[in-house]
């Protein structure tokens, strides 16, 4: 493989990275680019490819827990899960059997509670079961 060759797969493997996530690609992106310098630099080819296999062994096992670094360990909550404990307010009646709507955090939501609760009425959600809200009405303290 020409250094070219190198650049052009380690920019493949760093763009997927963008679009994937999983922060695995963008360690062995590095690592082409790394193999494409050393190919530049008319290293063999098994240099070129165990430079290529061990940068980007190295830098996933000491960074594998990105994702813990940029926040998700530290109590932070992603996705649905951000809405476990939060208020919303009621937007189509829930009934005991049939699904009703709320709105949190500025999103719609089907709903659904043990109990019938009306329409305007505050609630907290419990827990998210796919698409689907299990809350529970507030006490006005009446």
């Amino acid at each position: 493989m020409t250094y070219i060759h190198w650049l052009v797969w380690g920019g493949i493997l760093v763009v997927t990275e963008i679009f994937v996530g999983t922060f695995v690609l963008l360690w062995f992106g590095l690592g082409a680019f790394a193999a494409g310098l050393l190919c530049w630099l008319k290293f063999p080819a098994w240099i070129q490819w165990t430079a290529f296999a061990a940068i980007g062994l190295i830098l996933f096992l000491l960074f594998r827990k990105a994702p813990f670094l940029l926040g998700k360990g530290a109590g932070v909550k992603f996705g649905s899960d951000r809405l476990v404990g939060q208020k919303g307010v009621v937007t189509k009646s829930i009934g005991k059997n049939s699904a009703g709507q709320i709105k949190a955090e500025g999103e719609l939501w089907l709903a659904a509670a043990d109990e019938e609760i009306a329409e305007g009425d505050t609630v907290t959600i419990e827990r998210i079961e796919g698409t689907k809200a299990i809350v529970k009405k507030e006490e006005t303290g009446e």
